[in-house]
Order: structure tokens, then sequence, then C-alpha cells
């Protein structure tokens, strides 16, 4: 089913979203919103077999601030497209199980701070710590961890393809 979803926009919602996180990441201020378009690409790219859930972090202050912060500057409307797009696909049979997906990319994009993309047997894929991060075996913390990853994601982009640079970010724990 994901390479149907592929096949039929998948792809470019992904690239729409990983376009438009590293847009956000330019400035220092949209990198925590950056980082959450990359966990709704990650999930836009192969959705099946993918839950969303709640971290044990996720009513805390911050998020709460961070999610309004969201909604106000573009989540909704982010919501209400896959909200459309899902009933759209839900009135053919066909269409069922993409529209399913859209309903689970439309809960993210309307509060996706304190959420965690996880696979259905239970491993966690794109969710971790608030502040820290294991990036390329080491533990980072605050304005080191930013420095060093968009350092990663600029040697990726100036020395190969973007597919590289996906590859970079997924190795991200």
């Amino acid at each position: 089913m994901n390479l149907l979803w592929l096949g039929f926009g998948g792809i470019f919602t992904a690239i729409e979203y990983l376009v438009a996180s590293l847009l956000m990441m330019i400035t220092i201020i949209g990198i925590p919103f950056g980082m959450q378009t990359l966990k709704m690409a990650s999930l836009a790219l192969w959705p099946f077999g993918k839950t969303v859930r709640s971290g044990e972090r996720s009513g805390g202050c911050l998020y709460i601030l961070m999610n309004v912060l969201w909604i106000l500057l573009g989540g909704i409307w982010i919501c209400l497209s896959h909200l459309a797009f899902g009933v759209v696909l839900c009135i053919t049979i066909i269409g069922i199980p993409f529209g399913l997906q859209h309903f689970k990319l439309a809960g993210l994009a309307l509060t996706p701070f304190g959420k965690d993309i996880i696979k259905e047997e239970g491993e966690k894929l794109f969710g971790f710590p608030p502040s820290f991060i294991l990036f390329k075996g080491v533990i980072l913390h605050g304005s080191l961890l930013c420095e060093q990853f968009l350092k990663f994601a600029i040697q990726s982009l100036a020395h190969s393809s973007v597919s590289h640079c996906l590859i970079a970010f997924n190795t991200v724990l």
C-alpha cells in the first residue's frame, strides 16, 4: 500500500514537507517548527504501518505553547487540507485506506509537538527527547545540537544530492 501511496501523491506531499522544513530551519526561530514538518514528511512518505501517539512529554507547558503557535501560524490549514482529502478519498471504497492515512496526517498536522511516530509493532521511529538527541554517535544538547545538525545537513546538500540529505535526516534517532 505504501508504494501505491507514493505513486498517487505521497512522494509530492513528503517533498513539500521536506522543502518547507528546510526553509523553516534557515532561521533559528523556525528550527522547532522545521523539526515538526520533518516528522510530517516521514509520515507522509511511508504512512502505512505507522501510528502517531502522544509522548509522555506532550502535556508540558512548552509543548502546549508551541502547539498553539503552530495552529495559529498555519497548522489549522494543513489539518483542514488533509481532512478534505481524507473525506474525498473515503467516498469510494478503494480510497478508504488512503483517506484514513490523510486523517492520521491531519491529527499530526494539528498538534505535532509532543507526538511520536511509531511503528505499529511499537518501535519508536521519529520521537526524541525535547532537548537531547543522538547524532552521529554523540549526544548533543541545546545550541550545539542545532549547530552540528545544520552543519551536517548543509554539508550533505553541498556535496551530494537531496537523497543523501534525506539519509542524513534519517540518521537522527
